[in-house]
C-alpha cells in the first residue's frame, strides 16, 4: 500500500511510524516546504497512492486542484480545536473523502452541512511516555499546560485551578507551560523530560480548553502512558472511552479536585492501582497504531482495495 502523509512538523514520530506500518510511506512536511502544492502535484504524476493522510490545521495551505490531482482515499485529520468551527474546514471537506476531528462537536457541525466527518482521537508517543525510565520529582501534583488568558471557553477555569493549587501548602504542585505568573518552563518540545516529570509525580491533571464530547488533548494520553494517576475534568462523554475510578478519576469542580488529591495522597494503593490500569489501557488501546486501525476499519476498508 502506498501512503502519503502531509504532516505539520517533525514531532509526530509515533504517528509517522504507524502510517509507515501500513505500507510504503511518502511524507511531505507542509510547514517546511514553501512549494508544497507543486511538490504534491509532482508526486501525483509519479505514483498512485492508496491513502492520503493530511494534517491541516491552518487555512490556505493546500489548493483544491492539488487535492483533486491526488489518487487514493483522502483524509484530513486535526487535533486542533477552535470555536466556532472554522469555515475553511467546511469549505475543504467536500474535497476530502472524510474530515476527522478529535471531538464530536466539530463532527456534528460538518455532518449538519451534509459533509462526511468522523471522530478519531489522538494517539501518543508510546515509546517515550512509558512507566519505566528516569523520574524527576518536580511535585506531587503536576499540570502541563500553557496559559492563553481567557481565549477559550475553559481558559479562565484553568487559570483559577492553577492559582488555587499553587496556594496549597499540604501538598506540592507545579505547572509547566508558558504564560503563567510563576516560575515554570515550556515542555512543548521536550517530551522525554515531560515523561520524566510524570513518572516522578504522584498524579497529573488533565484540563483542556474545551468541554466537547469525547475531547481531550494529547496531555491525557501522555499522563496515562507514563504511568501517573490522571485526574481529569469530567468532560462530556468521557465514560464512552474510560471507566472513571478504574482507568482515571475525574473532578467537576476545584473543591472536588482538592478533596480528590488529598484522598489519593493518603491512599497509595488506590492511586497506584488506577494509574497502572490507565497505563495498561493507553499502551494496549490508545496508541497511534490503534487509531489507524480504527481509521481503516471504521472509515476506509483498506483490505478491500489491496
Amino acid at each position: 500500500m502506498n501512503v502519503l502523509y502531509v504532516s505539520l512538523g517533525d514531532h509526530q514520530h509515533a504517528l509517522r511510524k504507524a502510517l509507515a506500518g501500513l505500507g510504503q510511506l511518502t511524507e511531505v512536511n507542509w510547514r517546511k516546504d514553501p512549494n508544497v502544492n507543486a511538490t504534491l502535484q509532482k508526486l501525483a504524476h509519479q505514483q498512485q497512492f492508496d491513502l492520503c493522510f493530511f494534517q491541516l490545521q491552518t487555512p490556505g495551505i493546500i489548493r483544491i486542484e492539488t487535492l483533486k490531482g491526488l489518487s487514493g482515499y483522502k483524509v484530513n485529520w486535526t487535533g486542533d480545536v477552535r470555536f466556532p468551527t472554522p469555515k475553511w474546514y467546511l469549505d475543504m471537506a467536500p474535497h476530502f473523502d472524510i474530515t476527522l476531528f478529535t471531538n464530536e462537536y466539530d463532527v456534528a457541525v460538518l455532518r449538519k452541512q451534509g459533509l462526511n466527518a468522523g471522530y478519531l482521537p489522538m494517539g501518543f508517543e508510546d515509546e517515550i511516555f512509558v512507566p519505566s525510565g528516569p523520574a524527576e520529582h518536580l511535585a506531587d501534583v503536576v499540570f502541563m499546560a500553557n496559559n492563553y488568558g481567557s481565549t477559550f471557553p475553559l481558559s479562565s477555569y484553568r487559570m483559577e485551578l492553577v492559582k488555587t493549587l499553587h496556594q496549597q501548602r499540604d501538598f506540592s504542585f507545579a505547572v509547566c507551560g508558558t504564560g503563567w505568573p510563576y516560575a515554570t518552563e515550556n515542555l512543548n518540545k521536550k517530551p522525554a523530560r515531560e515523561a520524566d516529570i510524570y513518572r516522578g509525580a504522584k498524579m497529573a491533571i488533565n484540563l483542556s480548553h474545551f468541554d466537547y464530547p469525547r475531547y481531550s488533548s494529547g496531555r491525557m494520553f501522555n499522563i496515562l502512558g507514563a504511568g501517573a494517576l490522571c485526574l481529569s475534568h469530567h468532560y462530556q462523554s468521557i465514560e464512552d472511552d474510560f471507566r472513571v475510578g478504574t482507568h482515571l478519576d475525574t473532578f467537576r469542580s476545584i473543591p472536588e479536585l482538592l478533596e480528590m488529591i488529598r484522598y489519593y495522597l493518603r491512599n497509595d494503593m488506590a492511586r497506584m492501582r488506577i494509574a497502572a490500569n490507565g497505563c495498561d489501557l493507553a499502551h494496549s488501546q490508545l496508541t497511534w497504531q490503534n487509531r489507524l486501525e480504527a481509521l481503516t476499519s471504521n472509515y476506509y476498508q483498506l483490505e478491500s482495495r489491496n
